[in-house]
């Protein structure tokens, strides 16, 4: 999609995640990463994504897009930005 990656925030065994930014209208967002494997042997991150995507609702982080991109997929989502949660 239309964001260029800015900078890494985490990664796990589902992907990674980076932060970006949109280039049309420079809006900050989360770039969730999903290797490809992990979506086609139905993973758990790529059915929360088709989810969210459905629901508008200030307590609920929106997701945007949803996407193959070359063997990954990727998510774009809203970024929030605040303290690690394993920190809390």
């Amino acid at each position: 999609p239309d964001v260029a990656l800015e900078t890494y925030l985490a990664g796990g065994p589902q992907g990674w995640v980076y932060a970006g930014r949109v280039r049309a209208s420079g809006l900050m967002v989360a770039v969730k990463v999903l290797r490809g494997d992990y979506v086609q042997t139905g993973g758990q991150a790529a059915r929360q994504a088709m989810i969210l995507a459905r629901f508008a609702h200030r307590a609920i982080l929106r997701v945007f897009q949803f996407e193959p991109v070359s063997a990954f997929w990727v998510v774009i989502m809203e970024f929030v930005q605040g303290d690690d949660l394993a920190r809390c």
